[in-house]
């Protein structure tokens, strides 16, 4: 049985300044905009106690702190040390157990996040994800790891990737921490190259 003691948060890195398709989470989907979606199927998970919205301190997101408070936790911190909003964000709200979801993933299923929270308690990781090498189409991207880990990337990350990306120092050192893919068993076994479902382009969102 999965213990329902741990503190187990779903973290959603979410910022308004993308150069590529700016206030993308706020584009309109059927009947609300796509974050909205996005958190209402992450709120159908069995196992996430907290939903928290980790976006930055710059005026753009003014907007989005104010849109999203009343809906979830928020939190504000660095726009380009995203390690480091991940970190304070998790310290502030007592994270035991990081799942980490961008916000441009407005199809997320929550059926699939939960199946990695059990595969990752169950083998006791300090880091999981579906990305090394990935099965699933883009936009379906979780990564998991204990706050732990998130600390120890946080105190030696050193290089700018790092620190941008969140996790590189966790998913690059196996000899440091228990890391482990999550697989999805396709009969086609690229399919997942074959299909957008991300919110990176406006062609994305037609």
């Amino acid at each position: 049985m999965i213990s329902k003691k741990k503190n187990i948060h779903c973290i959603v890195q979410c910022r308004l300044s993308s150069s590529r398709l700016p206030a993308k989470i706020f584009l309109p989907g059927p009947n609300k905009t796509l974050i909205q979606h996005l958190l209402e199927r992450l709120d159908e998970s069995k196992y996430l106690k907290k939903i928290i919205i980790a976006t930055t301190n710059n005026s753009n997101d003014d907007y989005t702190y104010n849109f999203l408070r009343n809906k979830k936790n928020i939190f504000r911190g660095s726009e380009k040390n995203v390690l480091e909003r991940y970190y304070k964000c998790a310290k502030h709200y007592k994270s035991e157990i990081i799942v980490r979801i961008t916000s441009d993933c407005p199809l997320m299923d929550y059926r699939l996040i939960d199946e990695m929270i059990e595969y990752f308690l169950k083998n006791d990781c300090d880091y999981l994800s579906n990305i090394h090498p990935p099965s699933l189409p883009d936009g379906f991207d979780v990564e998991i790891f204990t706050f732990s880990s998130l600390k120890i990337a946080y105190n030696k990350a050193k290089k700018s990737f790092q620190k941008e990306h969140v996790t590189p120092y966790i998913w690059d050192q196996p000899n440091k921490f228990k890391i482990s893919n999550f697989t999805t068993d396709l009969k086609d076994k690229k399919l997942y190259e074959k299909y957008r479902l991300t919110l990176d382009y406006i062609e994305d969102y037609l």
